[in-house]
């Protein structure tokens, strides 16, 4: 796609999904969706788990500001690659106030997507 600035990863179970989105540089941020939320907009705080690694600056929890509109929870974030951590990871969860959410991943996949992310992240302007 000419002009793309972004690239993703998502990730689909049968009621709720998560995705991460990346520019050239970096992590850009994660948005978890479920079918069963039906979230006014708002701000909001969030934190999120990666297998059993906080993403944080070092190993204790991090909140960060969130946005919450219909049935997503946006967290946009600049971070150090999480690619090793969803290399190995079992699942991504999201932790904040009333709607905790966790999806699984298929560790013997998630070389191979990740491989596509760097490869598209390679022709990001």
């Amino acid at each position: 796609m000419p002009g793309q600035n972004i690239c993703a990863l998502y990730i689909s179970r049968q009621k709720g999904s998560v995705g991460f989105l990346w520019d050239r540089s970096a992590l850009a941020g994660i948005v978890f969706q479920d079918d069963g939320w039906n979230l006014p907009p708002r701000q909001t705080k969030a934190a999120i788990r990666i297998g059993s690694t906080w993403v944080s600056g070092d190993t204790e929890i991090d909140w960060f500001e969130a946005t919450e509109n219909k049935d997503e929870v946006i967290v946009p974030l600049r971070y150090f690659p999480v690619e090793s951590l969803l290399s190995t990871a079992g699942s991504v969860s999201l932790y904040r106030d009333g709607a905790d959410s966790s999806v699984s991943l298929d560790k013997t996949k998630m070389p191979k997507l990740l491989e596509a992310v760097q490869t598209c992240r390679q022709h990001l302007k």
